[in-house]
C-alpha cells in the first residue's frame, strides 16, 4: 500500500533541524571540559564535540592530502568522497572543522529527505513516518547530525543512486553511485545492487513494452487461409 497523501517535507525536515539543534547543544556542553586540539581545531568552540577520533585524519587528508608510510597507519587507508567534499568547502569558506559539519549536517538532511521520498512511495503513512522517526533517531544517527565522519555523505549518495535510477536516469544514478562508492567500503555493495536493480528495471521495461505491443496490435480471432488472416465466421 502506498501513501497517496504528498511527502511532508516541512515538517520532517523541521523535526530533523530541532533534533540536530538539541543534539548540538548536547555536544557542546558535553565537551565543554575538554581542551582544543592544539592548532588543529580553529573552527567555534561548540563544533569540537563532533571532531572525534577519525575526523582528525579527514582534516588532515582535507588540508595536507593523502599521504602513505609504511608500516604505519596512513591516511590512504581513507576514502576520498568525504574529505575532498571538505577540502573543496573547506577553500571557500576557510576553515576545515566548520565545512565538515557543514557537509555532514547538510547530507544528514539530504538523506532523510531521500529516504523518506522512498518509504512514502512504497507504505502506508504511518509506516512510512515510523520508517523516518526511526532513521532519525536511532542511535548510530547521530553521525546524520554534524560529525566530521563519512557516513551521512554516504549514505546520501547511496540513496540518490537508488532514486535516480529507478528513474532511468541511468547514467547520472552511475556517477552518484561511484562517489558512493568512493566514500565508504561498503560502497562495494551499492555498485552490485545498482547493477542488479538496473538488470530488474530493464527486464520490466521490455515486458511492459511487449504487453503495450500486445494490447495496440490486438487479438486476431480468426485463422490463417492461403497465408493471409481470415475472420471468424466472414
Amino acid at each position: 500500500m502506498v501513501s497517496g497523501a504528498r511527502f511532508p517535507w516541512g515538517p520532517v525536515l523541521g523535526v530533523f533541524v530541532l533534533v540536530s539543534l538539541f543534539l548540538t547543544v548536547v555536544v557542546a556542553v558535553a565537551s565543554r571540559s575538554v581542551p582544543r586540539g592544539g592548532p588543529v581545531l580553529k573552527g567555534p568552540a561548540w563544533l569540537d564535540g563532533w571532531f572525534q577520533f577519525a575526523a582528525g585524519w579527514y582534516y588532515n587528508i582535507a588540508t595536507n592530502g593523502y599521504s602513505f608510510v609504511p608500516g604505519k597507519q596512513s591516511s590512504v587507508a581513507f576514502f576520498p568522497t568525504y574529505p575532498m567534499a571538505v577540502r573543496g568547502l573547506g577553500a571557500l569558506l576557510g576553515d576545515y572543522q566548520v565545512a565538515g559539519s557543514v557537509i555532514g549536517v547538510a547530507s544528514g538532511a539530504g538523506a532523510v529527505a531521500l529516504f523518506g521520498v522512498w518509504v512514502w512511495r512504497r507504505l502506508p503513512r504511518a509506516g512510512a513516518l515510523t520508517a523516518i522517526a526511526v532513521l532519525m533517531v536511532y542511535p548510530y544517527a547521530f553521525f546524520l547530525y554534524g560529525s566530521m565522519y563519512a557516513d551521512s555523505l554516504f549514505l546520501l549518495t547511496a540513496l540518490g543512486a537508488f532514486l535516480l535510477l529507478e528513474r532511468r536516469m541511468y547514467w547520472l544514478a552511475g556517477l552518484v553511485g561511484a562517489l558512493a562508492t568512493a566514500g565508504r567500503p561498503i560502497g562495494v555493495a551499492v555498485t552490485i545492487g545498482l547493477v542488479v536493480r538496473m538488470l530488474e528495471l530493464r527486464a520490466q521495461d521490455r515486458a511492459h513494452g511487449r504487453a503495450q505491443g500486445r494490447a495496440q496490435t490486438g487479438p486476431l480471432t480468426g485463422n490463417l487461409v492461403g497465408g493471409r488472416p481470415g475472420w471468424a465466421g466472414g
